[in-house]
């Protein structure tokens, strides 16, 4: 699903996955185990590479980004009570302020001054992301863009989008069969609510149909490529690896 913002320099940025581990009482019962996977790296067609490093406790560390023509970077993520900071280097580039659910009622990133990003949210009773507000400051230029969210049996559905000029109507179809367990793979959707509850088939823009999206899988259900066409041609790669025991 698009959602990639403009000075988002790292667009594969993992969280952890993990799915539980489930054992009878019943001491006379085999045990089955579901393996606990993290992704480690991704791919995308481009060449573009990242690499992710996990703390003890299964939280994100460290991803090591990798774009064409550019030097690798270094994007250390920090944990404090209800407040998360992304570091390139050693120099602060993004903080979220959590609430008392673990989601961020407002992000900032800022870019050495000239670039800032300013994003409130608010959620729904289920947890879900409900609007966003962005305020983006560019070289003493700022716009707002406005984001409005509905979910259908745990999937987003629509977003409308408005700029205050002009308004956008995102909608989705998706693999109802097919577990979302790409949930968190950027940092824009890794402390925002809710996630989707199925991977997305079909984006739509102002009713038309602009990408269809297939998958390919691995013997634990893990998606290992995720291959986005647009109607106007361009295909979009990505190649996922997962670690899982």
């Amino acid at each position: 699903m698009k959602t990639k913002q403009i000075m988002l320099l790292i667009a594969a940025t993992a969280a952890t996955y993990f799915t539980s581990c489930k054992k009878d009482s019943d001491s006379t019962t085999p045990t089955t185990t579901t393996p606990t996977c993290t992704i480690t790296s991704t791919l995308e067609n481009d060449t573009t590479y990242a690499a992710f490093i996990y703390n003890n406790n299964g939280t994100i560390k460290q991803v090591v980004n990798k774009e064409p023509s550019s030097d690798t970077s270094v994007y250390t993520v920090s944990y404090e009570t209800n407040l998360i900071t992304i570091s390139i280097g050693s120099t602060p580039f993004r903080t979220y302020f959590l609430n008392s659910k673990g989601n961020a009622d407002s992000i900032v990133t800022d870019v050495q001054g000239f670039f800032t990003l300013i994003t409130t949210n608010t959620y729904d009773n289920d947890g879900y992301l409900k609007t966003q507000n962005e305020s983006v400051t560019f070289l003493g230029n700022t716009s707002e863009t406005t984001r409005n969210y509905t979910y259908t049996n745990g999937n987003l559905t629509t977003m409308n989008e408005s700029d205050g000029t002009n308004n956008t109507v995102f909608t989705y179809d998706y693999f109802t069969d097919k577990t979302n367990n790409l949930s968190k793979v950027n940092l824009d959707n890794m402390f925002v609510g809710n996630s989707t509850k199925n991977l997305i088939k079909t984006e739509f823009t102002n009713g038309e149909i602009t990408t269809n999206y297939t998958y390919n899988f691995d013997s634990n259900g893990k998606v290992t490529k995720q291959i986005a066409t647009s109607t106007s041609g361009e295909v979009n790669q990505t190649n996922f690896s997962w670690t899982c025991k």
